[in-house]
């Protein structure tokens, strides 16, 4: 028996595998790969891709101290209640950069696409209370699969096997490193 017809099919199969292989999250030690075509808009205006208010995380890392990124949404998992501590998490993260001695910048991310923004945006206003210390708060408009949300946490989306989790934060260094995570359902102080 040839070889011949075995090697489209094992071809085949090698272009198939790392299709099938699960990335790993982002951890402490990981180096941050590029996010500087990912958009951030902000929660208070609406998205235009040619507007000036779009950024991506590339330009509000710090070439001399840490960012704060901290993903979050009131918008609740499947079946459960909207978050009532939405104000109080956003102003623990800029308490939490306020209490350092080295630069620091919050970078608060809600994944969630529009619905997320208003959902954002709904909540602040309603509680009639502004987070702490004037923190920006921005949303990722490429729902439903958020771009820097699966570049931390490859895989996940929307819809499917691995959804959307927050809270979770991630400290970035100058050199773009990750310094520390903390991921959903972990306590502590940031």
């Amino acid at each position: 028996m040839s070889s011949k017809p075995r090697l489209p099919v094992l071809a085949l199969l090698l272009l198939l595998l790392p299709g099938r292989s699960q990335a790993q999250d982002l951890k402490p030690g990981d180096k941050l790969p590029d996010c500087s075509k990912i958009p951030l808009a902000q929660t208070t205006q609406p998205y235009r891709p040619q507007a000036h208010d779009v950024v991506s995380l590339e330009d509000l890392l710090l070439d001399d101290g840490i960012v704060i990124l901290h993903f979050t949404t009131p918008r609740p998992p499947k079946g459960g209640a909207f978050k009532t501590t939405f104000v109080e998490e956003l102003s623990a993260v800029q308490k939490a950069v306020q209490g350092t001695t080295y630069p620091c910048r919050p970078v608060v991310v809600v994944p969630f696409g529009e619905k997320g923004r208003q959902d954002a945006d709904t909540l602040v206003r309603a509680t009639g209370e502004k987070p702490w210390g004037g923190v920006h708060l921005y949303y990722e408009p490429t729902f439903p699969r958020p771009g820097l949300y699966r570049t931390f946490r490859p895989g996940a989306a929307a819809t499917g096997d691995q959804p959307l989790v927050t809270p979770c934060t991630y400290l970035l260094g100058p050199d773009r490193e990750i310094l520390a995570t903390r991921g959903p359902n972990e306590g502590g102080q940031l």
